[in-house]
């Protein structure tokens, strides 16, 4: 038992430890749920006259209390008469800011951290919008809220691992010593359901004490007071509270009753974890995802967890039974697979949408490497229950079987490492949303004359068909400082091979920082357009080529 005990703490900490590796490599801004899906005045661009307010949309509904909004100035300093964050009555996913003076000329840039109101998970960004200006350009924002260790979402990932490891032990155990051992509880039973149950609740606390520190809380007791600390507190209770009476009382009665108790206390707690995890987002179909995945989970503790357990029994069991176990389990085995897949593929179409999320985001690379685990895990499965299974009257197949049955434990354990470090992702569907807004919405060209003594950059805003803002910085080529003298600039504007497009020439005039700036209806179609700036001084005038592929208007 104990040498048991030892390989799958070994081998569990081992995958532990390759998933906090994977969540080091994955950028801290995917661990957040509450993502900008849209601002006004929008995401770099540009208004006439000072906004009186700014409204910012999120993905799902944030917590106002410990969420903010800071708005500043190119220096990075706060702007005055920007009052702080509120709600928005009536719509929980908006925060509104006030503005009290009217905000001058220029560029401004705004900060923002949330903290979902499902979930609790931090998000944070910023973007850049204008007053009075043709051009917004690239501005960064300045991260002046989210700046969260990176040991706090490791410990956050750990425990969720931890929380649904023991979780899933201890609904594996309750089921397999219902139906497998017939009601029987193996020798060192006691010690794993405890374990299993120590797990959890580490799990549990682990979590709660990384999300104080993350979404900066005063104290544990203001987070618990907030809706995601009451979920946080749920589950503690389910978990920890009522598995841990439910496993006392399994301990002094091991029996058939006492099992479907422990089996349903652990499907309570674990439908506690599903209810702050991405199933519980804002979705029509909330209900129907919370329930799609609590069969997930249950049946993967019915399979996955069940096999510590059928491991357990096979020590002390003669052939026959040894036999009858086999097929007892490999038909739970069947079950938990056809539930998993069914409900599994039903999730990741609701969280990755479109295939390119799956290459394209974090959430999606990481549920390909756990497809990939569960792929190999079915191999094994099916080995075990065609092959070594029917084999097991014999004794010479009997450690072939354990062997398997272990790799197939590791296996599990790794999934739920993973797992664990997508609990704190946002779904590929959200992020690549949130991705979409908040995109630079605008266009960049470069470009030199053929006697190199003139560098051009043109920024075009957004850069499709329709009106766009022009934006060109001029640069001496050899030295790269800003040209001096130039008198005149101008873009001429043609479409190749379209002999039903006309050519087209704009002035752009002189604007702060030197910049030259214009606006208008040039790209009047999609297509790639020829774009030569003529730059004039006073004793000479060059031609600098440039060319923009003008997208369609809602591309």
């Amino acid at each position: 038992m104990r040498t048991a005990l030892r390989r799958v703490a070994r081998a569990g900490l081992l995958v532990a430890l390759l998933a906090a590796g994977v969540l080091a490599l994955l950028p801290t801004t995917a661990a957040a749920h509450a993502l900008l899906i849209r601002a006004s005045p929008a995401v770099n661009g540009t208004v006439t006259q000072s906004p009186g307010r700014l409204l910012l949309t999120f993905s799902e509904p944030v917590d106002p209390s410990l969420s903010h909004v800071q708005v500043v100035d190119t220096q990075g300093r706060p702007v005055p008469g920007v009052l702080p964050s509120r709600a928005v009555p009536g719509d929980s996913e908006q925060l509104l800011v006030s503005v009290s003076r009217p905000l001058p000329k220029g560029v401004y840039t705004v900060d923002w951290q949330t903290v979902s109101a499902l979930d609790g998970h931090l998000a944070g960004g910023g973007y850049a919008f204008g007053v009075g200006v043709a051009n917004v350009g690239t501005v960064a924002p300045f991260g002046r809220y989210v700046s969260t260790s990176r040991w706090l979402t490791d410990a956050q990932a750990i425990g969720r691992w931890s929380l649904w490891s023991g979780l899933v032990l201890l609904l594996g155990g309750a089921s397999t010593c219902l139906w497998v051992w017939r009601g029987r509880l193996p020798d060192g039973g006691r010690v794993l359901f405890w374990s299993a149950w120590l797990l959890a609740s580490v799990g549990i606390v682990t979590v709660m004490l990384a999300e104080e520190a993350i979404v900066r809380a005063p104290s544990l007791l203001a987070l618990i007071e907030t809706p995601e600390g009451y979920n946080l507190l749920g589950q503690a209770a389910a978990a920890a509270l009522l598995c841990g009476l439910a496993t006392q009382w399994m301990s002094m009665l091991p029996g058939r009753v006492t099992f479907i108790v422990l089996g349903t206390a652990a499907a309570v707690a674990m439908l506690a974890a599903v209810w702050g995890s991405h199933a519980g987002g804002v979705s029509p179909y909330r209900y129907l995802d919370l329930t799609v995945q609590w069969l997930h989970v249950v049946a993967v503790g019915a399979w996955v967890g069940g096999l510590a357990w059928l491991l357990l029994g096979l020590r002390h069991t003669r052939r026959d039974e040894r036999a009858q176990a086999g097929r007892r389990f490999s038909t739970i085995a069947t079950l938990g697979l056809a539930v998993v897949l069914a409900t599994g593929v039903a999730r990741a179409m609701a969280e990755v949408g479109s295939p390119s999320n799956l290459l394209h985001t974090s959430f999606g690379l990481l549920l390909v490497v756990k497809l990939c685990l569960f792929c190999v895990l079915v191999a094994l499965g099916a080995r075990n229950h065609f092959r070594l299974v029917p084999a097991l009257a014999d004794d010479r197949a009997t450690p072939l079987f354990r062997r398997a049955v272990r790799g197939e434990l590791v296996l599990g354990i790794g999934i739920l490492a993973v797992t664990g470090v997508l609990g704190g992702l946002a779904p590929a569907t959200i992020a690549a949303r949130s991705a979409e807004a908040t995109a630079q919405s605008h266009v960049v060209l470069n470009g030199s004359d053929y006697a190199t003594t003139v560098r051009v950059r043109l920024s075009v805003t957004p850069g499709r068909v329709g009106s766009n803002a022009f934006a060109a910085t001029l640069t001496d080529y050899a030295t790269g400082r800003p040209l001096t003298g130039v008198r005149a600039v101008t873009l001429d504007f043609s479409l190749p091979g379209q002999t039903t497009v006309l050519p087209s020439t704009l002035s752009l005039t002189r604007g702060p920082g030197g910049v030259w700036q214009g606006s208008g209806f040039e790209l009047s179609v999609q297509g790639r357009w020829s774009v030569v700036a003529l730059v004039q001084t006073a004793v000479s005038a060059v031609e600098v080529p440039l060319a923009i592929k003008a997208r369609a208007a809602g591309g």
